[in-house]
C-alpha cells in the first residue's frame, strides 16, 4: 500500500469521526480490526461502532488537528490535537498519538495514546473535579 493511500485513509477516518459518520469510519476498517486506547480494547466492527458511539456520547462536537505523520511499511504514526465539546458544553483539548496498522487497504489496528488526566481536569465537575485536582496535585507534588 502506498504512503499516500495510508495517509488518505487516516485522514478519511478522522473526517468521518468529526462528522459523526460511524458507518464511514467502520468502512475503513478490516473485519478483524482492533482498537486500543485508555478506555479499553475493542475488537471487530461491532465494537468499533460501539466505541464510536461512545465517543460521540462524550463529545458530540470534535475535531482532530493533524500535527505530524510518519509512515513506515504498513504502519502510520499520527500526531494530533483533539478538541471536543461535551454535551454539557465543557471543552477539552489535548495532544495524542495514534499508531495505525493496515492490511488489504483497510485499518487493521489502531493504538491510540493520550492523557486521560488532562481530559478529566478539563471536563470534570463537582466532587469529581475536586478528586481529579487532588490526584493531579499528588502526582506533581515533588515536581513543582
Amino acid at each position: 500500500m502506498s504512503v499516500d493511500r495510508m495517509k488518505l485513509i487516516v485522514r478519511d477516518a478522522h473526517d468521518a469521526l468529526m462528522k459523526g459518520d460511524v458507518e464511514k469510519f467502520v468502512s475503513l476498517c478490516s473485519e478483524d480490526v482492533t482498537y486500543i486506547d485508555p478506555a479499553g480494547e475493542f475488537k471487530g466492527l461491532d465494537q468499533i461502532r460501539r466505541w464510536s458511539k461512545w465517543l460521540y456520547g462524550w463529545f458530540p462536537k470534535l475535531t482532530f488537528k493533524e500535527t505530524g505523520l510518519i509512515v513506515e511499511e504498513n504502519k502510520l504514526v499520527h500526531e494530533y490535537v483533539f478538541e471536543g465539546t461535551t454535551k454539557d458544553g465543557l471543552t477539552a483539548r489535548f495532544p495524542g498519538v495514534a499508531i495505525y496498522e493496515f492490511k488489504d487497504e483497510k485499518i487493521q489496528q489502531i493504538r491510540n495514546f493520550y492523557d486521560v488526566l488532562t481530559i478529566a481536569k478539563q471536563v470534570a465537575k463537582g466532587v469529581a473535579k475536586i478528586s481529579v485536582s487532588s490526584i493531579d496535585k499528588t502526582f506533581r507534588k515533588d515536581l513543582l
